[in-house]
């Protein structure tokens, strides 16, 4: 699946050499790859026997024990036709989708839109066909189609700049506690009814709807948290 030149990430969460440098090793010995030096910084330590790859410890490194490669092909890819992937949205979906998109971008997004169920994703365009693949969640999840209307995700907010974006607004450091703990946030002026990325410091948080001077909610629940004083 990889193209000339093309890299590919070896990652782990186990100490197990027969999971780790010996996998990396019969990678190397049955195909034409060679290892990417991984740097090797806030307490990572190279390999057993691999010092190009990199071993991080929880006395060494803040997580519970995890492996990484890094591995470049050097060989040359005889697939020459793959079946890419296409859009499967009905006429009202892109509809739905392009309104939001003119209404709200300033530019139109690059690559190849799918839905599963009433989620839609944004696919990259050279992104092969994986019809025949179980995937949790593939590509960049843009938000949900509900009835006779498209509502953004949270992905989208945190993946657009704000100069990528028609609508957004600055939120402070008292109104963020607020925010990320689901509660509502008043405004000090009042402002279009609509859609606008919410804005922490310049940085994306998402989306949420105005309507007049409040800024509802649309913070995940399963993120949200009460920062303490």
């Amino acid at each position: 699946m990889l193209a000339d030149g093309g890299r590919l990430v070896y990652s782990t969460c186990t100490w197990s050499p027969e999971e780790n440098e010996e996998i990396v090793q019969w990678l190397l010995d049955s195909y034409d790859f060679e290892l990417i030096p991984v740097q090797q910084i806030n307490g990572m330590v190279p390999g057993i026997d691999l010092p190009e790859a990199a071993r991080m410890y929880p006395h060494h490194f803040k997580g519970e024990g995890q492996f990484v490669a890094h591995l470049q092909f050097r060989g040359e890819n005889k697939v020459s036709k793959f079946k890419p992937s296409k859009s499967n949205l009905s006429r009202e979906q892109i509809s739905l989708w392009q309104d939001f998109e003119k209404k709200h971008l300033k530019e139109k997004l690059a690559g190849v839109l799918q839905v599963f169920g009433d989620q839609l994703y944004l696919l990259p365009e050279s992104l092969p066909d994986l019809g025949k693949l179980r995937i949790a969640r593939n590509g960049l999840h843009l938000g949900t189609f509900k009835k006779k209307r498209f509502e953004p995700s949270f992905a989208l907010g945190l993946a657009l700049k704000s100069s990528q974006v028609n609508q957004g607004i600055e939120i402070h450091q008292e109104d963020f506690v607020k925010y990320v703990a689901g509660e509502t946030v008043q405004l000090s002026e009042t402002l279009p009814n609509g859609w606008y990325q919410v804005l922490v410091a310049g940085n994306g948080l998402g989306f949420a709807k105005v309507t007049g001077n409040t800024l509802k909610n649309y913070f995940p629940k399963g993120l949200r948290f009460k920062v303490k004083n």
